[in-house]
């Protein structure tokens, strides 16, 4: 039997293996715990999510993104398992954005005059 929750469900008791939707340094925790029934989680950086979202807006104003062609943008998420995380050692979410650098965005959304979204971030709690 499998489930999907959001990680904020947790019930470490139950033997149904789980699959979660968010990504946070207390989630890896839940995760990468001895015993977890949780096995993997679809993943973003939710900081530089909003730094892509800021992209998004502005980018028309430059006339740079043609909002004509499309009516969304996707960001792109990735696929984290709990065999990866402690394979990798991960313990939260700045060693996870190391592990997996297709989570920073580096090229998403961005133009030469906008610096990688990564590297805009100054500190991670």
């Amino acid at each position: 039997m499998h489930q999907i929750y959001p990680l904020s469900l947790l019930h470490t008791n139950s033997p149904t293996k789980r699959y979660g939707i968010d990504n946070t340094t207390e989630v890896i925790h839940k995760i990468t715990d001895s015993g977890s029934p949780w096995v993997a989680s679809a993943c973003t950086d939710a900081r530089l999510d909003g730094a892509a979202t800021l992209r998004v807006a502005a980018l028309p104003f430059a006339g740079q993104l043609d909002t004509g062609l499309a009516r969304e943008v996707l960001i792109p998420v990735s696929l984290c398992l709990q065999s990866f995380l402690c394979e990798n050692n991960v313990q939260n979410t700045t060693d996870l954005l190391v592990q997996m650098p297709e989570l920073q965005l580096l090229d998403f959304m961005s133009t030469y005059w906008i610096p990688p979204i990564y590297t805009c971030q100054v500190t991670f709690p």
